[in-house]
């Protein structure tokens, strides 16, 4: 007997293997034909009662288990982004740091994801977990900034000026540190192996997305609602406030 013919049929298991092969799509797209075919495996096995019909393979078996996770990892960054939300409001005692933080660090992800959609590559499992890490990394820029320009304001600082010493004194650390991880993760984009390539290149996009929000878009949202409540009033609103 020849090796594919073994391969394929088994004497001695009364069983034979039948070969389909898929486009490299998504588990989500993926799962539904999975589905489809179970649906016509039933229609055979009552058909046939004596035989029976198993769709199996790495295929079968990697896509419905990573869809699961894929899943599982979505709901709990979606939790993380809640709490972590949560505590920065609560620790600043202000929903407006709150706020704040939540449109620009929810701001890598979704311009991560836009990249994904329109570059057709979906949402895999290597990408939720770089999403997790972007989130953090974002968190913790966002944290530094609302942190110290508290102080300044608290120090009597106009939100101008407060805004100016801010990024003059904390955005050139942030912008080392993102540029040293960003080096760092570079070094994926030398693998052989394409979810660990798509993992730093996801993960080098959110680092650089959150780096630009925290230095450009959350000043920007400070200095628009924080500067018209000073025009306001007389009164010199801090983050403490709400």
């Amino acid at each position: 007997k020849s090796p594919f013919i073994e391969r394929m049929l088994s004497v001695d298991d009364n069983s034979a293997l039948v070969a389909g092969y898929f486009a490299a799509v998504d588990a989500s797209e993926l799962v539904p034909v999975l589905d489809a075919l179970e649906e016509d495996l039933v229609a055979l096995r009552a058909a046939h009662p004596g035989v029976g019909f198993i769709a199996t393979g790495i295929a079968s078996h990697s896509a419905r288990a990573s869809y699961e996770m894929i899943v599982e990892l979505n709901r709990s960054l979606l939790i993380a982004i809640g709490l972590n939300i949560l505590l920065i409001g609560l620790v600043f005692w202000s929903l407006r740091a709150g706020l704040y933080s939540m449109l620009t660090n929810i701001l890598p992800i979704a311009v991560a994801g836009a990249i994904l959609h329109l570059t057709g590559v979906g949402l895999q499992f290597t990408c939720v977990v770089a999403f997790t890490i972007g989130f953090g990394i974002a968190v913790d820029n966002a944290i530094h900034i609302l942190n110290y320009y508290r102080l300044m304001r608290s120090k009597g600082e106009a939100v101008k000026p407060a805004l100016e010493e801010t990024i003059a004194t904390v955005g050139p650390a942030l912008a080392v540190g993102c540029f040293v991880l960003i080096v760092g993760f570079g070094g994926t984009l030398l693998s052989e192996l394409p979810s660990l390539r798509l993992f730093g290149e996801v993960v080098i996009i959110l680092l650089a997305t959150a780096l630009l929000a925290n230095l450009l878009v959350l000043p920007a949202l400070i200095a628009f609602v924080e500067g018209r409540r000073e025009q306001a009033s007389d009164a010199q609103p801090t983050l403490k406030s709400s």
